[in-house]
Order: structure tokens, then C-alpha cells, then sequence
């Protein structure tokens, strides 16, 4: 199950998702909200199509069927409405809703860990005695070396403030020492010499 902190963890810095896109339910299941759905299907670069499969006349039965394709895999699933497991007035919008979960999370890889997506049932969405996932992705340690450069990077912002360094000098050493960065250090140099 997906109460595996480093699994959730994992989940939360992969998919970009924060408190809001993610829960646990009272009955045990860690829920992915709709938020959390499009943020991990524009992440994993998902293709859905839908196609109603079958729609009764009043359009309160209806079954809608979800392709998605991701890296030459095609993944199909269904979703569905019925005023037994639907109780919002569009059932149309909620099969659709529910099959792009499915497919969501079946390309993901989610239904292993645990997980479901809030549209996939009524009682899913209630929120009565859930509780906030509370999990943060654990920091790598920095090297000494990260740590020295990060050291640099802060003398030099602080110097170029006041006034005390030569912004010259400064894009000079960044252009020498920019191989032994990290991404985040050279975005922070960038973001700092974007000023001169």
C-alpha cells in the first residue's frame, strides 16, 4: 500500500504535487484529486482519447472508454456513471472523469502502490475523517564541494548588492566554474547576474 513514506515522497517530487493534489482516506487509501490527475497525465506526457461506449436514452447509464498512450504503450480503461455510483447531474462528465483516472494512474503505475483517483467513486471524494499525507521529499545531502559553491554564490550575490564585487569579474568566474555546479546553482548564478 502507498502509506510507504519514501514510495509518497517519491510520488510528491515526481509529479510536482503539493498538499491539495493528494490525501488519505478514512478507509486507508491514499487519494489522488483531480488536480493531482492532470498534473501526474501532463507529467508523464499521457495522450487520452474517449469514446462513449454505451449512454442510455436519459444519459444517466453511461460507459466511457479511455486510450491512453504513453511511449508507443497503449493502455485502455473504462469509466462509468450511473445514479447507483453517481451522484452529481452529469454522469457523462463523471464516466470521462473516471476514465481518465483509471488511465491515469494505470499508466502511472499508481494502482500498485495503493492509490486512486478521487473521481473513481462518490465516497472517495469525502473528505470526512481523511487525513493530509504529510510527506516531504528528502533533501539530498550537498557535497563539500556543492556546499563551497553554494558558499561563493551567496559572497558573491551579497557583494554584487552592495556594490563590493565586479559584475564582470563574477560572470567571468561563473562561465569558469560552471561545469561543477549543480542545475539549481547555476539557475541561482543566472538569476543573479540577470541584474547586470
Amino acid at each position: 500500500m502507498a502509506e510507504n513514506k519514501q514510495a509518497l515522497a517519491g510520488l510528491y517530487k515526481k509529479y510536482n504535487l503539493g498538499k491539495d493534489d493528494i490525501f488519505k482516506h478514512r478507509l486507508g487509501f491514499v487519494i489522488i484529486t483531480r488536480t493531482g490527475i492532470e498534473k501526474i497525465q501532463m507529467s508523464l506526457g499521457l495522450e487520452v482519447e474517449f469514446d462513449i461506449v454505451s449512454m442510455s436514452d436519459d444519459h444517466k447509464y453511461v460507459v466511457v472508454k479511455a486510450t491512453g498512450v504513453l511511449n508507443n504503450s497503449v493502455i485502455q480503461t473504462y469509466g462509468e456513471a450511473s445514479p447507483d455510483n453517481n451522484k452529481m447531474g452529469y454522469p457523462v462528465a463523471m464516466a470521462e472523469k473516471r476514465a481518465l483516472s483509471r488511465v491515469t494512474l494505470k499508466a502511472a503505475g499508481l494502482y500498485a502502490e495503493g492509490v486512486y483517483g478521487e473521481d473513481e467513486a462518490d465516497d472517495f471524494r469525502d473528505r470526512k475523517g481523511s487525513s493530509e499525507v504529510k510527506v516531504q521529499a528528502q533533501e539530498k545531502k550537498s557535497s563539500p564541494q556543492e556546499q563551497h559553491i553554494d558558499g561563493i554564490i551567496k559572497g558573491a550575490k551579497q557583494k554584487l548588492s552592495e556594490g563590493l564585487a565586479n559584475p564582470i569579474q563574477v560572470m567571468s568566474w561563473f562561465e569558469e566554474n560552471k561545469e561543477q555546479m549543480t542545475e539549481n546553482q547555476r539557475e541561482e548564478m543566472e538569476k543573479i547576474l540577470s541584474n547586470y
